[in-house]
Parts: structure tokens; sequence; C-alpha cells
């Protein structure tokens, strides 16, 4: 798709479109998995409302080299003394983003705070189904229990929104794209950041973009659109 690649690898002088789906599509987008047993629709509703929500590259929980695992994820439950840890449900979390595939440079480990609750309980079930890895096992992984492909996590994301007919946006509102990508996605937690007050910094350090003046410029564009 032209002119959609990640901001993370843009040239300087060469200006990239965002493009992203409105937070209240979030919710259709990751029900409407078309999908016959419930441990895969579990994983894929997951998969689409992690990259929505923490904003990660394909590359970080597909692929080869993937950099997120099962031991990554840290849910947190309601502080209530009249509620079983055990029964309670999650209510937020973080994810831990590893710095060998996520940034280069001498930055830390990112550690991304969920943005919506939806995203905790739905990650809750799909660990529930994958009780038997190990911390160190991919978050999502296939049939034959090998870590996911980038072409079957975009399938995955593209045929949830022709189900559920998403449309995504773009700032000018005429070029609108065929189809929901898994950047778009990503780009759609930067929206929802931006929209909610967070600053371009801070989101374009969450999404551990490079310091350079490309991707503030791309934020500072879907940060104009996310505040209208």
């Amino acid at each position: 798709m032209s002119g959609m690649g990640d901001v993370d690898n843009m040239d300087t002088d060469k200006k990239q479109v965002p493009a992203w789906i409105e937070p209240e599509d979030i919710n259709s987008l990751a029900t409407n998995i078309t999908r016959k047993s419930i441990e895969v629709r579990d994983r894929d509703s997951a998969l689409i409302r992690v990259l929505a929500d923490v904003g990660l590259r394909p590359g970080e929980i597909a692929g080869d080299t993937p950099v997120v695992t099962v031991n990554d994820v840290n849910l947190s439950t309601p502080t209530d003394s009249n509620r079983l840890a055990t029964t309670a449900l999650p209510t937020g979390g973080i994810v831990v983003v590893r710095r060998e595939v996520a940034t280069t440079g001498q930055r830390s480990d990112s550690i991304v705070r969920l943005q919506d609750p939806m995203t905790a309980m739905v990650l809750f079930r799909h660990l529930l189904t994958i009780d038997d890895s190990s911390a160190d096992d991919p978050l999502f992984t296939d049939a034959e229990n090998e870590t996911i492909s980038k072409p079957s996590v975009r399938d995955i994301v593209s045929n949830a929104a022709e189900t559920a007919n998403v449309q995504p946006q773009t700032p000018d509102g005429d070029t609108v794209p065929d189809e929901v990508t898994p950047l778009m996605l990503r780009h759609t937690a930067a929206y929802r950041r931006l929209q909610a007050g967070e600053s371009v910094d801070a989101v374009a350090e969450r999404q551990r973009l490079p310091d350079n003046q490309s991707p503030q410029h791309f934020l500072a564009t879907l940060e104009t659109a996310a505040t209208e």
C-alpha cells in the first residue's frame, strides 16, 4: 500500500500520511472474528486489541524473532479484600517491549500501560487458553504452536475489518485505503493517546520511535486530527 510504511523507517525528507480507525470501531473490529474455535477467536480478538492499544509493530509479536512473550504481559486486578484474586477480572496492565528489536541504541525496554480495560480482559481470556505455555513462549502462536507469522496477523486484521465493515480514516478524509492493516492499528494506538491528551514526545517514546523530525511531524499531523 503506497505511502503507508512505518514512520520508524521513514526518510527525514519524506512525509507519510497516517491512517487509523476510530476508537469506537475497535470493539466492532475485535468482536467480528469469523473463526470456529473459541480459542482462536480469543487469540484474534486479543491480538487486534493489543495492536490498537499498545501500538506494537507486527515484528514485535510475529515472525521469526518476536520480542513480546507471555512473560511480558502483566495484568492487574482490583484491590478488594472481599474478592479473591483468582476470580477477579483484570482492570488494566502493562506490556513490556524489549529493546533488542523494538529500538536501536542504548534505550531501555519500553513498559507500555494498557489504555483500555477491555484489552486486559480479552488478554486474560487468551492467556487462559495457553496456560500450559512457558513464560518465554510468544504471546501469539499459530495452530502448530509456532510464532504467528506477519501475513497471518495482516489477514486476521483485514478479515475482521471486512466482516465488521470498518473503514480507516485519514487527516484529509479523502484518501481512505481499502483495507485495515496492522500498521493502521499502530497508528490508532497513537491516535488514542493523543486524543487522551498525551504529548507528541510521550507518544513517540511509547511507540519506540527514533529521535528525528519525521516521527515528530507524523505524530503532530495525527495529533491535529485527534484533537479536532
